[in-house]
Parts: structure tokens; sequence; C-alpha cells
């Protein structure tokens, strides 16, 4: 895995600005796809592309497979939700959300031992409700995968309770 990238395509019609690498995400050191600490995840870093646009990269690993060469669809799950997140955590700066539900479309199969570009996209913000775009590319800017999203804000001491059930 790797969360590091020098060069972004152009995705969605999107002005790319100065791409900049969040600060490791330490509030959750254990998240399985960017918790820095967790042994068995993913590690992966995230970068703000513009103001309504994260990204990422990462390398599937041959572990993944579903059938044959083909990335199982449950990581394409997991990328897509985890972008679509980092745009409200890193964007946004805000720590207090759940992702109350989204849709994943599969477009073409990812191959395991290739790269692919996470991206995810603020596409709306009511102040309670944020609807969020995900998508994971290759590396010739195809589309693979994609998700739409609702994220729910909350108030501080309701997700803390969450947190601790």
């Amino acid at each position: 895995m790797t969360g590091n990238h020098n060069s972004i395509e152009p995705v969605m019609n999107l002005k790319i600005e100065e791409v900049v690498e969040f600060p490791i995400q330490t509030d959750v050191p254990q998240c399985f796809v960017c918790g820095q600490d967790n042994r068995m995840g993913l590690k992966l870093r995230f970068s703000r592309v513009s103001d309504t646009c994260v990204s990422t990269v990462c390398t599937i690993p041959d572990y993944w497979t579903g059938w044959g060469e083909v990335m199982h669809g449950g990581f394409h799950a997991v990328l897509l939700d985890e972008a679509m997140a980092w745009t409200i955590f890193g964007l946004l700066e805000e720590k207090n959300f759940v992702t109350t539900e989204y849709s994943v479309k599969f477009k073409k199969p990812v191959h395991v031992n290739r790269t692919v570009y996470v991206y995810g996209y603020i596409l709306e913000d009511d102040g309670k409700k944020i609807k969020v775009r995900g998508e994971i590319r290759d590396e010739y800017n195809n589309l693979l995968s994609e998700s739409i999203g609702t994220i729910l804000r909350l108030k501080p001491e309701f997700m803390e309770k969450i947190m601790k059930q």
C-alpha cells in the first residue's frame, strides 16, 4: 500500500490545485484504512486535491482477490467509504459524523497487483447532511467503480457516546 502520489490526473473536470498530503490521522490510530498503528491495516494517506476533492493511491495486493485476478467487491466499498469520509475529515476538518448510506456501482474490474487512484468529492452540504461521491480509477483515468453517499453530522457528545458503546 502507498499513499504517496506525485501525479494526479484531472477527474470530473476538476481544476487541480496544489496537492497537499493531510497530516497522519491520530484520532483513531487503529482505523483499518488510515490508522498508522493497525498492524493489519492499509495505512493509507489522503491528500487534498482541491476544496472539494481528496485522493490517495493504493496498490491492490493479491490477497484481495475475489474471482481470479479481480479485486473482491468488498474492498471497493472499503476504499470508497474511506475516500468519502476523508472529504469530511480532511477538507472540512470535522470529526463528528457517520456515513448513513451509500451505494456502489462497479464499472470495470479492478485487478490485483495494480495501482488505483481513489478520490472523494463533496457534492452538496446542507449543514446537517453532506452528499459525497467516491471513485476508483486506473492509471489511464478509467472509472472502475463509484459511490454516492450521505454523511450525517453529529453533536460531539452523541459521537462520543457512539464511540464508547
